[in-house]
């Protein structure tokens, strides 16, 4: 899964901005942390440089619901896929270890 996010690189100015789009895949959060009215999140990226998330706690809670549902759908997806994969394993497994039928050739 990879999860886009705008990265905003803000000057010490306040009147300039720079604005560039990175994707990420995130396989492990490295630390979270809140101040006020924010949240951080930093993890490491392919270069294993570190990224650091800033959201805006009230967005951030209006979006937890949908963000929730979207874990828990890709979270069953990847269970049924290993399910599937061990059933076909299993399956080719017992026809691999088939005894022949009928009496052995002389």
């Amino acid at each position: 899964m990879v999860w886009t996010f705008e990265i905003n690189a803000i000057k010490r100015v306040p009147t300039i901005k720079i604005r560039k789009m990175r994707e990420f895949y995130i396989q492990d959060t490295e630390a979270m942390a809140n101040g006020t009215g924010e949240v951080y999140i930093s993890f490491r990226d392919e270069n294993n440089e570190e990224v650091v998330l800033y959201w805006n706690a009230y967005a951030l809670l209006k979006d937890i619901p949908s963000l929730f549902e979207f874990a828990k759908r890709g979270e069953q997806k990847e269970v049924e896929h290993y399910k599937e994969k061990y059933r076909t394993m299993a399956k080719d497994i017992g026809e691999m270890t088939k005894k022949p039928k009928g009496r052995p050739k002389k």
